[in-house]
């Protein structure tokens, strides 16, 4: 499946109104929900909790490696950290898809499975999200999740 708002490059300087127009010429605009902490992905209880963030997807290839990333609906700052190695997992008719990838923390020491969910609107995303319950709970808890568990000795 192919990556949205594949974006080729302008040959412009970056950040250039050249490059941002080009930005924005090919990117989509969508609302995106992180699925994942620090790899693990969270229950629908958290990730209500959490903003949804709308802006333009953008999509390039620089050395053969896709990476996503999510830009203000301008096109001039970036709004999270790109996906490397993107690749959609997951897409609906609605508009609806799953992206996953590597995300990278912001001084780029570490890195970590990153899912986005990707939707039309934000109504949209709390609505999947509220579908994806009992499968995101299940993953949580595999991935050493402790919320709704007793907690013991602390």
């Amino acid at each position: 499946m192919q990556l949205p708002g594949i974006t080729p490059s302008s040959g412009a300087a970056p950040g250039s109104p050249a490059d941002i127009a080009n930005r924005r010429k090919h990117a989509l605009s969508a609302c995106v929900a992180p699925l994942r902490y620090a790899g693990v992905f969270l229950p629908a209880q958290l990730l209500q909790l959490r903003p949804v963030a709308a802006g333009l997807i953008v999509s390039t290839q620089f050395s053969g490696v896709w990476t996503t990333s999510l830009y203000d609906m301008e096109g001039h700052r970036e709004l999270r950290h790109g996906l490397a190695h993107a690749r959609v997992v997951k897409r609906r008719d609605a508009g609806t898809m799953v992206l996953a990838g590597v995300e990278w923390d912001e001084g780029f020491l570490r890195q970590w499975p990153q899912s986005w969910l990707c939707t039309r609107t934000v109504e949209d995303a709390h609505a999947v999200i509220g579908h994806m319950s009992p499968w995101l709970r299940e993953r949580y808890l595999q991935g050493g999740g402790q919320l709704g568990r007793p907690l013991g000795n602390i």
